[in-house]
């Protein structure tokens, strides 16, 4: 399973490199080894979607949210997704991933940990610079 996490800005990551990020559950139970996409809030100082890995650890954060520590891939934004590129497909109706996408993250809760379709996992991951091999 594939979730975004839409958050509040983050810190730098950690010494291991490991994101911390926090948010009341949706409707996704991320568990260790699900894919996540990491979504920050434009109004708090975010940035839009800024990061995909895999989650390394599930537990319990403030209040009613749910802490995510996530393993970034290492691939760069290539192609910005944010508040104003999602804004005209708000309010339409079915279609293309951003569309489900704009529904989820534009409406509704602040923060939120939600599932991902596998059209919407798609749709994030090629805005996301090819991984690099090392020779």
């Amino acid at each position: 399973m594939a979730v975004i996490i839409k958050c509040n800005a983050l810190a730098p990551p950690a010494a291991s490199g490991k994101m911390i990020a926090e948010a009341p559950r949706g409707n996704a139970w991320p568990v260790v080894g699900d894919r996540a996409f990491v979504w920050t809030c434009e109004t708090d100082g975010g940035d839009g979607l800024v990061a995909c890995g895999a989650i390394t650890a599930v537990g319990p954060g403030n209040l009613r949210s749910t802490r995510l520590t996530i393993d970034p891939d290492g691939r760069a934004v290539a192609s910005p997704l944010g508040k104003d590129d999602l804004m005209p497909y708000r309010d339409s109706p079915l279609g293309p991933p951003i569309v489900g996408l704009a529904k989820k993250l534009y409406w509704h809760a602040l923060t939120k940990i939600v599932s991902l379709d596998s059209q919407e996992e798609e749709f994030l991951d090629d805005r996301f610079a090819p991984a690099t091999t090392g020779t």
